[in-house]
């Protein structure tokens, strides 16, 4: 017999979100765990779907794109203080 896959945030979506009349982002407030901490916390698009039962891949691409300059700002910013550090 086929198993059926279905999403964690479609179910999430399904039987909880859509009920309760929550939408992603009144989710995540509801849970105080923001999208983009989430993204910062280093978890992949899907994993994050399945936390905030968001619609589209789209939406979330944004809150990871967001977390993934932050990062590299910070790790620009440690290279340049290193790079300042080793020139005294």
């Amino acid at each position: 017999m086929a198993r059926i896959r279905t999403h964690p945030g479609e179910i999430l979506r399904e039987e909880f979100m859509m009920p309760l009349g929550l939408s992603a982002n009144a989710l995540a407030l509801a849970l105080r765990v923001p999208t983009t901490r989430i993204g910062e916390a280093g978890c992949t698009i899907h994993e994050i779907a399945s936390v905030t039962g968001h619609a589209t891949l789209r939406e979330i691409q944004r809150c990871t794109d967001a977390a993934d300059r932050e990062r590299a700002a910070v790790k620009a910013i440690a290279s340049i203080s290193q790079m300042n550090e080793a020139e005294k």
